[in-house]
């Protein structure tokens, strides 16, 4: 299913499979692997002929997010659907898809959790917009937004970065969109904090090994925290990886989207973004150093006041 032309759809004989998978009772752990990657490939397929099984995924999403054994599977389902269900379908569920992430966060707050609610981040601001990811956080608790940005995502860039090019890339672009295409992070000096936070740790995505050189770590469909080990009921093939999954294929060079990016919000903001660049900066002369270099280089126009 990972290989069959998109356009030739599911056929037959996959769609009678498709709703013996949505029985909850058949998602127990050592089976849950296999039918993340077969759910995932499923949507991928034929997103939009499957919204009306919208609640049982969720559920799935649900059942899998309890349990640390199975929470990476349950970001698998998500981030599928996200990306390829109709934009927008999600709309009325997102609010209380986030409120029940940041419950686990609030208990469960490892670098691995941490690490995929901020990849989820990137790829519903890549799908959703910026916009409405601020506005759906703030639905759920006012400034929650700016509190996300700032004391979740930004830290955890700056204590874990991403180490697979794939998720660097993926973060890089979904705060190039949130830093450039939110007017809300530019609405007060509350949001101006979030908003040097997060340039500091996209400055630090983009200039990470991870990101410019592609072979400093090979994406091999893997993630980094997987756990070996063998189970009965599920025993990972090494010759059947899934293939990588780009969720923005249409951004070839994430560095010079951030940095087209940044130079049209300083064209519209004229010598608003100096302060918060320096102050994002601040204290750390390496990222300093690289973003200077990205002016220098004729990457970056940043507009002063006449």
């Amino acid at each position: 299913l990972e290989y069959r032309p998109k356009e030739s759809g599911l056929g037959e004989s996959y769609e009678q499979l498709f709703p013996p998978l949505m029985t909850a009772a058949l998602w127990e752990k050592g089976k849950v692997p296999a039918l993340a990657r077969l759910l995932q490939a499923y949507l991928r397929q034929a997103g939009p002929s499957l919204v009306a099984h919208t609640q049982p995924i969720l559920g799935i999403f649900q059942k899998l997010l309890a349990s640390r054994q199975t929470e990476e599977h349950s970001f698998m389902v998500l981030n599928a659907a996200v990306s390829y269900f109709p934009p927008g379908h999600l709309n009325a569920h997102m609010a209380t898809i986030f409120q029940l992430m940041f419950t686990r966060l609030r208990g469960h707050r490892t670098p691995k959790f941490v690490s995929l609610i901020c990849n989820f981040f990137a790829i519903f601001i890549g799908n959703y917009g910026a916009e409405p990811f601020v506005q759906i956080l703030n639905g759920v608790q006012p400034g929650m937004a700016l509190m996300v940005v700032k004391d979740v995502w930004s830290n955890a860039i700056q204590a874990n970065p991403p180490v697979q090019r794939t998720q660097a890339k993926t973060e890089a672009v979904g705060l190039t969109r949130l830093l450039c295409d939110s007017s809300i992070m530019l609405s007060d000096p509350a949001s101006e904090v979030a908003w040097a936070a997060g340039f500091s740790a996209a400055v630090k995505l983009i200039g990470s090994p991870t990101l410019k050189d592609s072979n400093v770590i090979a994406d091999l469909g893997d993630d980094e925290y997987v756990e070996v080990s063998y189970d009965a009921q599920f025993s990972q093939l090494q010759f059947a990886k899934r293939p990588v999954d780009d969720p923005f294929p249409d951004v070839a060079d994430p560095v010079a989207t951030f940095c087209q990016s940044l130079s049209r919000l300083s064209s519209q903001h004229p010598g608003r973004l100096g302060p918060l660049i320096q102050q994002g900066l601040t204290g750390d002369e390496k990222l300093a150093s690289g973003f200077q270099s990205l002016i220098g280089n004729g990457l970056v126009t940043l507009l002063e006041l006449a």
